[in-house]
């Protein structure tokens, strides 16, 4: 099977990239039910491979949705998805569960696994019916652990740890998946300034070892301070997608936010003013 392969160039702190695209929407629309109005209208959308992309836009602009349809959980009423340049209808399962993982908003948990249980949970995609884990994948998923600084908590039961601790784990359970693509979904929402600066910085690490990162979020503050790449979302439509220098503008969020927005520079670092 011959793969499209999608390149594009642009132009960041004056010098010409190339980018090769590891996901792509291609003219997506999508409504939750037949003859209802459409959460996503036209979505044009590539995800550099190798970036930090951060979707940015109100509570209820189709963020989530556009996660669950690369996910395949949902099915787009009109366009294509492309994983790597291949279709996405084309992937199986397995295939896409080795690609991609997902760090929900809300991880529902429900059996009281020992945190290392629940990590090995992630390495499903790699297993074959009614097998258990091995030794390799016992060490991808203490690796994981590592990453995410939480080795020492492998055998506590995952009900009895922090919103902060908890929200550490899932994404060390979505590592054990060993995604080339990590999707997460308002990873910072519920946690408090501490453990919003440990993802931010463990999201910086995992961007230098080469996993690309898909992240939603309605706060701007998180988006310039992590993103490479910045996506505005308006009412299921793409308002701008591009470089994080090029996104902030006062003239953008101000329009994405319908409220004036002023983007500063202080101390070398651009800063949104309400």
């Amino acid at each position: 099977m011959v793969r499209e392969t999608r390149v594009s160039r642009y132009i960041f702190k004056g010098k010409i990239l190339t980018e090769h695209s590891l996901l792509r929407f291609d003219h997506i629309s999508f409504a939750y039910r037949p003859k209802h109005s459409l959460v996503l209208q036209g979505v044009q959308l590539e995800i550099p491979a190798g970036s930090l992309t951060t979707i940015l836009g109100p509570n209820g602009v189709g963020k989530s949705t556009l996660l669950f349809l690369a996910l395949g959980w949902l099915r787009p009423l009109h366009g294509h998805i492309w994983l790597d340049g291949r279709p996405q209808h084309e992937c199986t399962r397995r295939e896409m569960g080795q690609f991609m993982s997902l760090v929900p908003q809300q991880e529902q948990l429900t059996f009281a696994y020992s945190v290392l249980e629940y990590i090995l949970l992630g390495r499903a995609p790699y297993l074959s019916s009614l097998s258990a884990p091995g030794a390799e994948d016992y060490a991808i998923a203490l690796e994981a652990l590592q990453q995410v600084g939480m080795e020492d908590f492998a055998q506590r039961n995952i009900m009895e740890l922090s919103g902060g601790e908890r929200q550490m784990v899932v994404i060390a359970r979505a590592l054990t998946q060993q995604p080339r693509l990590l999707l997460l979904d308002e990873p910072t929402t519920h946690l408090d300034l501490h453990n919003k600066a440990q993802v931010r910085n463990l999201l910086h690490r995992l961007q230098q070892q080469g996993v690309t990162i898909l992240m939603t979020t309605h706060e701007p503050e998180l988006a310039v301070d992590l993103a490479s790449h910045v996506v505005l979302m308006q009412q299921g439509r793409i308002l701008y997608a591009g470089t994080t220098e090029n996104a902030f503008t006062s003239e953008r969020l101000s329009q994405l936010y319908h409220s004036p927005v002023q983007v500063a520079q202080i101390a070398g670092r651009q800063v949104v003013l309400w």
